[in-house]
């Protein structure tokens, strides 16, 4: 049950956080980085397991085929959004800092 509302939680959480970083600043350009990266990693996820669900849709019930409709993969879709998201979202902000960081040594290097 957890896991079915893991993914439309955190896609909640994310956008009221923007909206929170918005109202605070005033403008729009205050609110991106870390929500907007939280989003579009959210979003890359749902796609990933709704293209994966699209693409193979049936599967093997104790030796039985079945195939899943339309109505169940966005569903489906959904709770496997929020298992990639478990491993996307911490490896996105992880790529996030090491860019930032490597972006930042180099910047502040200068001519020898």
């Amino acid at each position: 049950m957890i896991m079915i509302l893991l993914f439309p939680i955190a896609v909640v959480g994310a956008f009221l956080l923007l909206i929170a970083l918005r109202r605070r600043a005033g403008r729009w350009s205050a609110a991106r980085g870390g929500p907007l990266l939280l989003l579009a990693t959210l979003a890359a996820s749902y796609l990933a397991a709704f293209v994966m669900l699209y693409v193979e849709p049936s599967y093997d019930d104790n030796g039985w085929p079945e195939y899943m409709e339309l109505s169940y993969r966005w569903v489906w879709a959904a709770v496997f959004g929020g298992m990639f998201s478990l491993v996307t979202v911490p490896a996105a902000f992880a790529f996030r800092a090491l860019w930032l960081w490597w972006r930042d040594r180099h910047r502040n290097k200068g001519p020898a």
